[in-house]
């Protein structure tokens, strides 16, 4: 009887666990949005960029590192900012893998 406690106990906190990381408990502050949905186009922007479909592993700023051919000549907040200003005020941890989004080039 012990023993089948100790496993019923064990299987609720690893549901408990799992529930944890795939939804979480704690509300967001961010309003909820589809990954699905569509913006207007930006504004006309003065910031040359270009075009890239991100591949897996590609970040916002490894991608900006690669279009520079090296290190890049601005600092990580302006990069940043261009991007969300570039893409509608996406978020750098909001891309997704296939899909084409416009970084910032510098010169």
């Amino acid at each position: 009887m012990k023993r089948l406690g100790i496993l019923l106990a064990l299987v609720v906190v690893i549901i408990a666990i799992g529930y944890d990381l795939k939804i979480g408990t704690l509300p967001s502050n961010q309003p909820k949005t589809s990954p699905f949905s569509l913006s207007a186009p930006a504004a006309h922007s003065s910031i040359p960029y270009k075009e890239i479909k991100i591949h897996s592993g590609d970040t916002v700023l490894s991608v900006a590192e690669r279009i520079q051919k090296g290190t890049l000549p601005v600092s990580i907040d302006e990069v940043i900012h261009d991007f969300e200003t570039l893409n509608n005020g996406l978020k750098p941890e909001d891309i997704m893998v296939g899909r084409t989004y416009k970084f910032p080039v510098y010169e």
